[in-house]
């Protein structure tokens, strides 16, 4: 069954202008648009949140080349995400992504910072931004080429009901992640992977909000 929209999916699989836009303008455009809406916004309630998500998903691509597949791929993470009474929120979220491309395993973790703005009061609707700090990639396949790089970024929009001192949150994540420069190390001597990995996936998030 599929649980997404076809909306949804589309966000990885037509990303063309929005990948080739410098990740200083994506800022720029995201902390524009929230300064633009944060401005037009009246009556909201003021409190705080504390959120914790899970998220995971089974749809995506990952491409090494000019090979690519979109079969059995398995993502899955976390996040913990605190927003302030003026709707500005941001925190750490970390997601491991598994696959096979070319009967090759594949193990893609990384680790992102968010930020987000929120509207509303006990109803909720937010939108977020988020960018890879960290990360590490493992390929197994008898030899293993491993690599510590990675960049990239993700959009994610949320709608939060309430619930029991605070809310009950859902919604959908769509991120870009490329790993590399890949290297094996065999008897001291390194090899390199020509070119790099790069995975979109979507995943959809649930969680809960502490209002304080």
């Amino acid at each position: 069954m599929n649980l997404f929209p076809d909306s949804f999916r589309n966000l990885t699989r037509n990303q063309s202008l929005y990948s080739h836009t410098h990740p200083f303008h994506r800022i720029s455009l995201f902390s524009g648009l929230i300064l633009l809406f944060s401005c037009s916004l009246v009556d909201a309630e003021e409190f705080g949140r504390l959120r914790y998500f899970v998220f995971s998903g089974n749809q995506g691509k990952i491409t090494h080349g000019t090979n690519s597949s979109e079969d059995s791929i398995q993502s899955q993470g976390a996040s913990v995400h605190l927003v302030f009474a003026n709707g500005m929120g941001f925190g750490p979220a970390m997601m491991t992504t598994k696959t096979t491309l070319d009967s090759k395993s594949h193990t893609l973790y990384s680790e992102n910072i968010d930020i987000s703005y929120t509207f509303g009061g006990e109803w909720s609707f937010s939108i977020g931004y988020g960018r890879a700090m960290n990360g590490r990639g493992d390929i197994k396949n008898g030899d293993e080429y491993v690599t510590s790089s990675v960049k990239g970024d993700a959009m994610f929009i949320l709608v939060g009901i309430p619930f029991v001192f605070g809310e009950l949150l859902g919604g959908v994540r769509g991120s870009q992640h490329e790993f590399g420069s890949y290297l094996k190390n065999e008897n001291g001597t390194e090899s390199k992977l020509d070119q790099n990995i790069s995975i979109q996936a979507v995943q959809m998030m649930l969680g809960y909000g502490l209002h304080f």
